[in-house]
């Protein structure tokens, strides 16, 4: 009699238990036109906000910050910043590659140069994240620039507009922000058609958030990217349309964006993480590499670790 009364008391509590609603999923990312995906998914209702949750920072140094700290559960952030945090100890997992960077990163400029322009004494405002830092060497590569030529200015990315306004004489930068300097009358010196695999953007996971979040969470939100893409390359004004708002540049302005950024498509993805030897293993290697070289990291991660293909759609 006994154990049937504490069964029937016990019976409420363990059924509240089943009924708890699994806790958001939360990606962080900063403004990029190759992200816009996700948040029309969110819009048009594709991406659910009780299982997935975006969180929008300012710039990508806020996004890594808060990825190490453990307040988002993922980020959409570049590549090489997914091996440096990996290398500072971040277990993370690769699970989805968003977009090729193939012209939307840039160098702008006050005037045009050339490759026999004097550099010496210029200044140079860029980010203080990997990516910025590769594109610095790249650029300086490019243009054959000597090791002190340039004076470097930090900046956050969003904080371009103010660099140039001041008169920077160069400023590494992405979309939006880009068109936006070319709005002002900035001149685009240099971007990443010249090195079109150098900038790839991921969807990454922390990995102690995958015992604390459903299978279906994870597929859910790569599923409602691979949605939305869809829709846009059916119908790229209206979606453009809804990107403009948030990108705030013209619907024209957010398609010609996409002349310099090509979103991952689904085989795409399945090359690159799927198979024995996924491609994107030689990609976090080379991207080691320069790190190392820049003195951005002091090691190399094991590359292996960092992808996990479970959630991508079948072909």
């Amino acid at each position: 009699m006994i154990r049937l009364i504490c069964l029937l008391v016990l019976l409420p509590v363990l059924f509240a238990c089943s009924d708890t609603p699994q806790k958001a999923l939360k990606i962080g990312s900063n403004v990029w036109p190759g992200y816009e995906f996700y948040y029309m998914a969110r819009d048009k209702g594709y991406l659910n906000p009780e299982q997935v949750r975006l969180v929008e920072f300012s710039n990508a140094t806020d996004v890594s910050h808060e990825l190490l700290n453990g307040h988002v559960d993922g980020a959409l952030l570049t590549l090489d910043e997914a091996v440096r945090l990996s290398v500072l100890g971040l277990k993370l997992k690769v699970i989805q590659v968003v977009d090729f960077s193939r012209g939307g990163d840039v160098v702008m400029a006050q005037k045009s140069v050339t490759k026999n322009s004097n550099f010496k004494n210029k200044s140079i405002a860029v980010e203080a994240s990997a990516v910025g830092a590769l594109m610095l060497t790249a650029f300086k590569e490019h243009f054959k620039i000597k090791g002190g030529d340039l004076n470097v200015e930090y900046i956050s990315v969003d904080e371009s507009k103010q660099a140039y306004e001041r008169g920077s004489d160069f400023i590494i930068s992405f979309e939006p922000f880009r068109t936006q300097l070319l709005n002002l009358g900035a001149k685009q010196v240099f971007d990443t058609s010249y090195v079109p695999n150098l900038i790839v953007d991921v969807l990454v996971i922390r990995e102690d958030a995958i015992s604390h979040h459903s299978e279906q969470q994870f597929k859910h939100v790569v599923n409602a990217y691979f949605r939305a893409l869809a829709e846009y390359e059916a119908s790229p004004l209206a979606s453009a349309k809804i990107f403009s708002k948030r990108l705030k540049i013209t619907p024209q302005e957010v398609i010609d964006s996409y002349d310099g950024i090509v979103p991952a498509k689904l085989s795409e993805n399945h090359a690159l993480l799927q198979g024995e030897s996924p491609e994107i293993l030689h990609s976090i290697e080379d991207i080691s590499d320069i790190l190392i070289s820049s003195k951005l990291i002091n090691g190399k991660v094991d590359a292996s670790s960092m992808i996990l293909a479970d959630y991508l759609p079948k072909k």
